[in-house]
């Protein structure tokens, strides 16, 4: 399951979610044994903005720069946008493959 709120959770904020999901079947004669439950607390603040006009990541956490990266972006042609994104999978290394490009990335996220 995803979840995202309309607007962040402040740090310290204690989340918990339950489940009812006992008995539910979820393929062939598999049915889960019982209701799930989890309770997690917000950790620091920690968002990442991209910007398009000069290529870069920054990263602040607690209303402080901690990092810059430089990142690549779409092309003029096809140009990437501003702004925060959710990370939605990170690998150790992969390949971009496009019609015209082809390079290996190691820390990949998209």
């Amino acid at each position: 399951m995803v979840y995202r709120s309309q607007s962040y959770w402040k740090t310290g904020t204690t989340l918990a979610v339950r489940a009812a999901l006992g008995g539910l079947p979820i393929g062939g004669r598999v049915v889960l044994d019982k209701d799930r439950a989890a309770t997690v607390a917000i950790a620091r603040d920690l968002e990442m903005s991209i910007t398009n006009k000069n290529h870069m990541m920054t990263v602040p956490s607690d209303g402080k720069v901690v990092k810059r990266y430089p990142i690549s972006m779409g092309k003029a042609s096809t140009p990437s946008w501003s702004g925060q994104f959710v990370i939605m999978n990170r690998l150790p290394a992969t390949v971009f493959d496009t019609l015209d490009a082809r390079a290996r990335v190691d820390i990949a996220s998209r």
